[in-house]
């Protein structure tokens, strides 16, 4: 049985999956993460990183998103994304890029610098759900990209294990909340103003 869709315009669709070896962020989790972040504009620009099938940036699609763009570095995941979008129809408003995650920033920064116009512009919203028996959390959030990758106002939701438990701050990025949801917690994170 495929993902479905929490809210906003496709709500109740079913997206295609190929494994159950990937385990993408339970409907219950996005709607909570989604109800958190009501503060955020009504047309964000939406990063989603370990996309797996693609299921939180496309559910921030049928909430309103301007655009998302899906980072995965599975072949397989990154047709089902693809798939997924179609099924959609958001062709024109997101874009998959088959990378590994922790490779993909300078990909990121070339292939969109122009339309972020300076420090003004990046993603109002970012989201890492890396396999939980993975530890990429030191790299990915100590890289001094978010500074440029990121709105000023923006948020960063990092979705992990109930175990891990990460650190307050990885450079400008600040932890503001922690929530756990059974054996998943997310961690919300802000840039610094200094």
């Amino acid at each position: 049985m495929g993902t479905q869709i929490s809210g906003g315009k496709h709500r109740g669709r079913r997206l295609h999956s190929i494994s159950a070896d990937i385990r993408p962020t339970s409907q219950k989790l996005r709607l909570a993460i989604f109800s958190i972040l009501s503060f955020l504009p009504d047309s964000p620009r939406v990063l989603d990183l370990y996309a797996g099938s693609g299921a939180f940036g496309l559910e921030a699609l049928s909430r309103g998103a301007a655009h998302a763009d899906f980072v995965e570095v599975n072949a397989k995941l990154c047709k089902i994304i693809d798939m997924n979008i179609k099924l959609l129809g958001y062709q024109d408003r997101a874009k998959v890029i088959k990378a590994k995650v922790e490779k993909s920033f300078d990909t990121l920064l070339t292939q969109y610098e122009d339309n972020f116009g300076g420090h003004d512009g990046g993603y109002d919203l970012v989201f890492l759900d890396p396999p939980y028996i993975k530890n990429p959390w030191e790299e990915v959030l100590s890289n001094p990209i978010w500074d440029v990758l990121m709105k000023p106002s923006g948020v960063l939701i990092a979705e992990h294990s109930t175990d891990m438990i990460l650190k307050d701050n990885y450079n400008k990025l600040i932890s503001r909340q922690n929530r756990n949801y059974g054996d998943s917690s997310i961690t919300i994170f802000e840039l610094s103003a200094n």
